[in-house]
């Protein structure tokens, strides 16, 4: 299934993070629990590349200056079973490691904004939260 996001205008460094942001919640699928820092250095490791906290914290925040070290893009690439050039610049098609968690990817994330919404404008803007709400709950959303 093609991989569609609206206008991108966003930075190298947001859709990177983006990237990986799936890329880590497929690895917890299948882990079946949140992959930790410490885990996935030592998966990078592996792969003769050291990975730092604070780097890996910019990364997955889309923050900080853009990593351009091949080395360690390729090795993250591998970790996650997707191109370089995936990982790197996008692309329109899902990748195969993708495509089989597709729906569960998508109802965790609406479960995350959800929750996100409700914990943040539950006291302070009742009203917004219902149109979130409706919104999300909306299944003729797409």
């Amino acid at each position: 299934m093609p991989y569609q996001t609206s206008p991108d205008h966003s930075s190298s460094q947001q859709r990177l993070a983006r990237r990986l942001g799936i890329l880590m919640d497929v690895m917890a699928i299948e882990y079946g629990r949140n992959v930790t820092f410490s885990e996935f250095a030592t998966l990078v490791a592996e792969r003769g590349v050291i990975l730092s906290r604070s780097r890996w914290a910019y990364m997955l925040n889309g923050e900080g200056p853009l990593v351009r070290d091949s080395r360690l893009l390729q090795a993250i690439a591998d970790v996650f079973d997707v191109s370089y050039d995936y990982l790197v610049n996008g692309s329109e098609t899902m990748p195969d490691v993708v495509a089989p968690h597709e729906e569960v990817l998508r109802a965790a994330r609406i479960r995350r904004v959800r929750d996100h919404a409700i914990r943040n404008l539950t006291d302070i803007a009742p009203g917004e939260l219902q149109r979130v709400l409706q919104a999300l709950d909306d299944p003729h959303r797409d």
